[in-house]
C-alpha cells in the first residue's frame, strides 16, 4: 500500500517536485526473540524543531514540462497535478504547494477553466472548483516561470568576452594587418593592439566576476586550451609565412586572456588538446555529458567549446585538489 505523500514542492527555477517520505523501521530478531541495537543515535543537532505540516490530500500523478530561456536566464514550465483527498479529509477545497521565487502565469482545471489561486512568493494556494474526494481525484495545471533562479535548475553564465574594439585597425586579424607595414611600424602597431586587448579583457573579466560574486560564486581557476604547435619565431619570420600569421593571432588572444586572469589573481592552467583527450582525471560520465550538452545549451557547441569545457573541469578538479592538500583558501581575485 503506497503511503500518502507530503506536500509537493514547486522548486524555484525547476519544476514541481513531489516527495514521498517512507519511514524506515530497522530491527533484528534472534532465535530468543531479543532485539539488538543496530544504530546508536547521538545528540540531536542544534536548531528549532518544526513539526510536519498536516496533509489533507494525496498526490496521485504529475506531469512536468520545462524549457529554458537562455537570453533571460529564465526557467519556464508547467506542471499538471492530480490529487485526491486523504481519508478523513473529504471536502477539502484548497491545495497548498511550496513555490519559492516564482511568477505564476495561470492555474487551470482539466477542462481549461481558470482556477482562483493565491501566491505570496513562497506558497501557492489553489482553490479547487469542487471539493476533493478520496475516490474521485482532481487534476489542474500550473504555468510558471522564474528568472535568475537561485535553486533548482539555475544559471551560472555563458558568454564570450569582447577584447577587440569595434574601430580598431586590423579587427580580429592584427598580424594580417601588420604584414602590410614595415617591421618598425608593425612592432609599434602590435604593441598598441595588445595593450588595448589586454585592457578590454580585464574589464570584461572584472564585470563577469562581479556578476558571479553577486550570485555568491567564487572563481577558483581559469583554463586555456593551448596550441598544439611549437613556439613562435621572431616577428619577421611570422610575417613572412601565412600559416604562422594565423598561429600568431590565435596565440595573441590566448595570452590576452591569460594576462587578464593573472592580473586579477586568477590561477591559469593550460592544457593541450591531445592531453585533454587522453586525461583520466575527468569521469567518463562527465565527458559524455559535455559531448551532449549542446542539445540543451543550444548552438554554438563546437569541438572548441567542448575542449574548453573539459579543460575547465580539469582545472577546477586540480585546483580543488591542491587547495585541499594545502588546506588553503583560494587567492583573492579582486583588483590588486
Amino acid at each position: 500500500m503506497r503511503p500518502a505523500s507530503p506536500l509537493p514542492r514547486l522548486a524555484a527555477g525547476a519544476w514541481l517536485v513531489a516527495c514521498v517520505c517512507v519511514p524506515l523501521a530497522v530491527s533484528a530478531v534472534g532465535a530468543s526473540a531479543q532485539t539488538d541495537t543496530l544504530i546508536s543515535w547521538g545528540a540531536e543537532p542544534p536548531g528549532i524543531l518544526h513539526g510536519e505540516r498536516p496533509r489533507t490530500f494525496d498526490l496521485r500523478h504529475q506531469i512536468v514540462h520545462v524549457r529554458f530561456d537562455w537570453a533571460r536566464h529564465a526557467v519556464v514550465g508547467s506542471t499538471t497535478i492530480t490529487v485526491g483527498a486523504l481519508a478523513g479529509h473529504a471536502g477539502v477545497r484548497e491545495v497548498a504547494l511550496d513555490a519559492v521565487g516564482m511568477h505564476i502565469g495561470s492555474v487551470t482545471s482539466a477542462s481549461g477553466a481558470a482556477l482562483q489561486h493565491e501566491y505570496d512568493g513562497k506558497m501557492l494556494t489553489v482553490k479547487l472548483a469542487s471539493a476533493l474526494r478520496v475516490e474521485r481525484p482532481t487534476t489542474f495545471t500550473i504555468a510558471y516561470e522564474t528568472v535568475h533562479p537561485k535553486k533548482g535548475a539555475y544559471f551560472i553564465d555563458r558568454r564570450h568576452i569582447v577584447v577587440i574594439a569595434d574601430d580598431v585597425l586590423g579587427g580580429k586579424q592584427p598580424f594580417h594587418h601588420a604584414k602590410r607595414m614595415g617591421l618598425a611600424k608593425a612592432e609599434k602597431y602590435l604593441a598598441d593592439y595588445i595593450t588595448n586587448t589586454d585592457r578590454l579583457a580585464r574589464e570584461a573579466l572584472e564585470k563577469a566576476i562581479s556578476e558571479l560574486e553577486a550570485q555568491e560564486f567564487s572563481i577558483h581557476a581559469a583554463a586555456i586550451v593551448l596550441a598544439s604547435g611549437r613556439g613562435l619565431p621572431p616577428l619577421p619570420q611570422i610575417l613572412a609565412a601565412h600559416p604562422l600569421i594565423h598561429t600568431a593571432e590565435g596565440e595573441l588572444f590566448r595570452q590576452t586572456v591569460r594576462r587578464a586572469c593573472e592580473s586579477l589573481r586568477i590561477p591559469v592552467m593550460g592544457y593541450h588538446e591531445r592531453d585533454l583527450k587522453q586525461s583520466k582525471e575527468v569521469p567518463a560520465k562527465t565527458i559524455q555529458f559535455i559531448q551532449g550538452a549542446g542539445k540543451f545549451l543550444g548552438p554554438p557547441w563546437t569541438a572548441d567549446h567542448k575542449c574548453a569545457t573539459l579543460a575547465a573541469c580539469l582545472a577546477l578538479s586540480e585546483r580543488t585538489r591542491n587547495l585541499n592538500t594545502k588546506d588553503a583558501t583560494p587567492p583573492s581575485h579582486k583588483t590588486p
